[in-house]
């Protein structure tokens, strides 16, 4: 299975509802459990989080609002995956998103775990789990036509 993300690293809130001077604004400054963390930290998290699993090739393309820190987040994606296709820009026109599905064509393999969000790492202890799901994928492909 292929992991594909692709996605943009801000640290700009999705909406005024998210800014510091709302109810989860003032909520970070009062629990730290909720403190505020730098996106980058929590993209490279969320990567690090993919990496106990067996995929046949890894895809990153990513935008970063500061491009200043591209060598540094490339150096740290390859730690992680050394054969990884990274790509410095994001899908966020069809032309670009078509030039990604031609990439993940051309690597084989019919399954593709696709993460759109730089927030959401994988919580779990045991990642064969996904070896089950695509099992069970295989076993029901041509019933469906989206499998």
């Amino acid at each position: 299975m292929i992991l594909y993300m692709d996605t943009f690293v801000t640290d700009e809130p999705l909406t005024p509802a998210h800014a510091e001077k709302s109810a989860w604004g003032r909520l970070r400054e009062t629990d730290c459990s909720y403190r505020w963390r730098p996106r980058l930290e929590i993209f490279k998290y969320t990567l690090a989080s993919y990496v106990n699993y067996n995929w046949s090739n890894v895809y990153i393309r990513y935008k970063l609002e500061n491009p200043a820190l591209y060598e540094e987040t490339n150096h740290f994606i390859k730690g992680l995956f050394p054969n990884a296709i990274i790509e410095n820009e994001r899908s966020d026109k069809q032309q670009h998103f078509a030039r990604a599905y031609r990439t993940l064509r051309s690597m084989g393999d019919k399954w593709i775990f696709y993460s759109p969000n730089n927030d959401h790492p994988i919580m779990a202890t045991d990642l064969t789990m996904l070896d089950t799901l695509v099992k069970k994928g295989d076993e029901h492909e041509g019933r469906n036509r989206n499998l």
